[in-house]
């Protein structure tokens, strides 16, 4: 099973959060973010950028506004596209 990780610290992020059970938040691997200013989110470990190319088996769900900006920047750094997907509520924010 691939590692989900969340991409984005905004209010995306507490969106997507807010939507999830206590079973789907334990199924999060970390979140990562380009200017991490904290250690964890809800007991989540948050990861620099970087931390992605630690992981072979992902898939990564981008929860911030600029999601065409990271989605650019994680392909650019070598993520397949397929692993990627945009939290939907975002698209029309």
């Amino acid at each position: 099973m691939p590692a989900t990780v969340l991409f984005g610290c905004g209010t995306g992020l507490e969106l997507y959060l807010s939507m999830l059970d206590s079973s789907g938040i334990s199924h999060i691997e970390c979140i990562v973010d380009n200017n991490p200013k904290v250690s964890e989110i809800c007991g989540i470990p948050v990861k620099n950028a970087s931390y992605l190319a630690q992981l072979t088996d992902k898939k990564i769900i981008i929860t911030s506004r600029h999601y065409i900006d990271i989605f650019n920047q994680i392909v650019a750094n070598g993520v397949a596209k397929e692993d990627i997907e945009v939290f939907n509520a975002l698209i029309n924010w």
